[in-house]
């Protein structure tokens, strides 16, 4: 250190040194960790959702994916039943943005047939500008400019259960809009959704398959409850589920009808002089052994009474 004659310092020796690089490394690192916080917070979120709670879990992972690239409007696209439109099937926007998913419930196949084709195809869609759009994108400038988007990203959407639009496997995409300003979105910010797109369709994937098979099941127990002729499922030796027609035909209440196999409702011994008890469990096992039964029974119900009936016996799983 350099004095005056009062002992002041006289100088200052100051050493620079370029910390771009560092604090470009520091951003990369924190946007990393919040990225890989979204991820792991959507996935957690969808661990513990209902039926009754999914819709909220899904704008709340939409407005995660907006937030993690600077967008303020985000929103699912997925094929409809027939694959002939697009339907917004979720969407997050910031309170003070108009709701475009209410204006266009859905989107025609062919509507915007630049966008469509891209996306089709499998590849990822960025408009940084309105200004970047091509000739051929005239209907989509048109929309944006009516709705008032600055930038805009497309993320395509691959699943085994919506119906593919194209041959590519594609069934929707992840849209985010700037609606405020425009974003220039970096490669590694397309890769962050890239994952957060396949997330979401995963997660949505899994809710179709359980919705469709709750559909399935109520159709089937339907038909199991409205049929007119008598239905039992059994093990070898117990009823486990049988339709309101079976206890009409049996003359049996509930608790009887649980208490027993159907061929101990029977005479001791069928016409042919078999007994009922070896003949039944006879049909049972080869139908057990995937052979299926159809054959004609004397049955008797607690009161006593006959009846005749056809039997179709098939095994299931679980009847083992």
């Amino acid at each position: 250190m350099v004095r005056d004659k009062a002992g002041k310092p006289k100088y200052l020796i100051g050493i620079v040194a370029d910390i771009t690089a560092r604090k470009v490394a520091e951003l990369a690192l924190r946007q990393q960790l919040e990225f890989q916080e979204t991820i792991i917070g959507v996935l957690g979120r969808f661990a513990v959702v209902t039926n009754s709670t999914f819709d909220a879990a899904m704008v709340e992972g939409l407005k995660d994916c907006a937030g993690i690239v600077s967008g303020d409007y985000a929103f699912i696209l997925q094929s409809s039943d027939d694959a002939m439109s697009c339907i917004p099937t979720s969407s997050w926007r910031a309170p003070h943005l108009t709701n475009l998913t209410a204006k266009h419930p859905f989107i025609l196949g062919g509507s915007f047939p630049w966008l469509e084709d891209k996306v089709m195809a499998g590849s990822i869609v960025v408009v940084n500008s309105t200004s970047e759009l091509p000739p051929e994108a005239v209907n989509l400038r048109a929309m944006y400019e009516a709705a008032g988007i600055k930038s805009a990203v497309y993320v395509p959407m691959r699943g085994p259960v919506s119906p593919p639009l194209s041959s590519t496997g594609v069934t929707g995409a992840l849209g985010i809009f700037s609606m405020t300003r425009e974003v220039r979105w970096s490669e590694e910010t397309i890769s962050w959704l890239r994952l957060l797109s396949q997330t979401l369709c995963n997660v949505l994937d899994r809710h179709k398959a359980v919705e469709r098979l709750k559909q399935s099941e109520l159709r089937y127990r339907t038909l199991f409850e409205m049929a007119q002729d008598a239905i039992l499922i059994t093990s070898r030796d117990k009823v486990i589920d049988f339709n309101p027609q079976a206890l009409n035909l049996y003359g049996c209440t509930r608790e009887q009808f649980l208490a027993q196999l159907p061929r101990y409702l029977s005479p001791v011994y069928q016409p042919d002089g078999q007994s009922s008890a070896e003949k039944g469990r006879d049909h049972q096992e080869a139908a057990l052994a995937g052979n299926p039964q159809r054959f004609e029974w004397a049955h008797q119900r607690p009161d006593g009474s006959q009846f005749d009936a056809d039997i179709v016996m098939n095994s299931c799983l679980g009847s083992a």
